[in-house]
């Protein structure tokens, strides 16, 4: 419940399993994955068939009564008996062994003589024998991302918390009877079914008193005549295809079927990125309503497709993607050229551009700003490339995904923290070179004679090498994508003679 307290529900009725199924949407619905929080509002309006138990020791009036708040205790367990009515509300007990449970307890019980609610003997249950306490404290910390070490309060105080049999029950409520007679009243009381098989869908309602069945057969007849279906094969696609639906319609998935595809087409006409996976995805149905882009039966026999002796319902989850460009040859080399020129050491490279700029405060912040901005594009392009090297962008780009609005609209939007990360740590390796270069005495102050000469002969050699005249900065760029390459080929030799 909203606020941390506890409660216990239990469905008697089947109206009671549909209103339980409800709250707890509505209980996880606006909360971080794995938190569920319900407002009380919403108990009101689902109370139908459920039976409430008070709860442990973490709900409302166990803390009330914990803080010897008797007036509190009352007025939440008032509020509880009015949601639910008073032969549906009951006051919980338990005993753990835990320090504090008597006095609980025992106020709990005054509490009940109080308001005339009913007692009831429960037990806090998290696993089925005393034994499998450590395994219930290891889960524990996994899901709270600590050790057992620093657990603390996370993990319970003994092994009490397990399943007891009703002679164990007696013992421990041998004080209060009625208790035990609620605790068996209740258990006879629930009689709610729970849904056996495939999980039930609501029906599609089609205009024109079209039958489910029929309207999915003409939507992939339609895409049948779409897709590029060799000629000659078109008897096979039409036989599989009557297969296919026969098992849909025999295991009562049409319906599901038929939700996928509107759920898939809506994403597309919003441009948002989907693509089907899952154990359909080798149906033939699923590929002609374009769930999926692969063609079945070019990539499987056809008696691999949907076998009939199905256990369970076909999943076919929808896969949001971010996509990035992935570019043919061209690209493939132009991304290459700039791996190589981008991997020259940052400090280099400042140098370098500084042996055609010259010295000074000017020229250090131009080399200092085009190696930064070098050093920016490669770690840039190490993001793309892992976004790239995904299994689902071959896929996006089957199905028609553009490049530009997916960097626009899906890529730019979610990399802004990226981008103000790296930019801040630009800023800082600008910095690094300047005090490296005020170090070598390259930046505001005169250049030492040795580095002013050594740079003044480089300049000297590119200013008379004839092919680099009129173009030092080409020259430079050329070496050292020529070295570079040349040692990268040596390093992938290596590497092949070495598998």
């Amino acid at each position: 419940m909203n606020g941390g307290g506890h409660l216990t529900l239990l469905a008697e009725t089947d109206a009671g399993y549909a209103n339980l199924c409800r709250l707890i949407t509505l209980a996880r619905r606006d909360q971080p994955k794995g938190i569920a929080a319900l407002p009380w509002r919403w108990l009101v309006d689902h109370s139908r068939g459920l039976i409430a138990l008070s709860g442990c020791r973490r709900s409302e009036i166990a803390r009330a009564l914990a803080d010897r708040d008797m007036a509190r205790a009352q007025r939440v367990a008032e509020q509880l008996a009015a949601i639910f009515g008073r032969d549906h509300f009951f006051l919980e007990l338990q005993r753990h062994h835990e320090r504090g449970d008597r006095r609980l307890n025992t106020g709990l019980s005054e509490l009940g003589r109080r308001s005339g609610l009913r007692l009831v003997a429960t037990g806090d249950v998290h696993y089925l024998e005393p034994g499998q306490a450590p395994l219930h404290d290891l889960l524990t910390c996994i899901r709270h991302r600590t050790s057992l070490e620093q657990a603390g309060g996370l993990l319970r105080g003994n092994a009490e918390y397990t399943f007891r049999s009703p002679a164990e029950m007696a013992v421990l409520f041998a004080e209060w009877p009625d208790a035990l007679r609620a605790t068996v009243e209740i258990a006879e009381r629930c009689h709610a079914r729970l849904p056996a098989g495939p999980q039930p869908l609501p029906a599609v309602s089609i205009p024109g008193g079209v039958s489910s069945l029929a309207c999915l057969r003409h939507l992939c007849q339609e895409g049948l005549q779409h897709k590029s279906v060799r000629r000659p094969a078109a008897a096979d696609y039409e036989a599989t295809l009557d297969r296919e639906l026969s098992i849909i319609a025999n295991q009562g998935l049409v319906d599901y079927f038929l939700k996928v595809w509107d759920l898939v087409r809506f994403a597309r006409s919003q441009e948002i990125l989907c693509q089907g996976r899952g154990s359909a995805a080798n149906s033939l149905v699923a590929y002609l309503l374009d769930i999926t882009p692969i063609d079945p039966l070019a990539a499987a026999p056809a008696d691999q497709l949907l076998p009939p002796g199905l256990a369970h319902p076909l999943g076919t989850d929808l896969l949001g993607m971010l996509d990035g460009y992935a570019g043919g040859w061209p690209d493939r080399l132009l991304m290459r050229i700039v791996d190589v020129l981008l991997a020259f050491p940052s400090l280099l490279l400042t140098l370098t551009i500084m042996a055609v700029l010259g010295t000074g405060l000017l020229s250090a912040a131009v080399a200092v700003g085009l190696a930064g901005a070098a050093r920016f594009a490669r770690l840039m392009r190490a993001a793309v490339l892992a976004v790239r090297s995904q299994p689902y962008i071959q896929a996006a780009r089957v199905v028609g995904c553009r490049p530009g609005r997916i960097l626009w609209r899906h890529v730019l939007p979610n990399a802004s923290g990226t981008l103000i990360v790296l930019s801040s740590l630009e800023l800082g390796y600008a910095l690094l070179n300047i005090s490296a270069l005020g170090f070598l005495g390259l930046g505001a102050q005169p250049p030492a004679p040795e580095w002013g000469t050594m740079l003044a002969e480089g300049r000297g050699l590119l200013r008379d090498a004839p092919w680099a005249a009129d173009a030092p900065g080409l020259a430079i760029t050329l070496s050292v994508l020529a070295v570079n390459l040349l040692g990268d080929a040596w390093r992938e030799a290596l590497d092949a003679a070495g598998r």
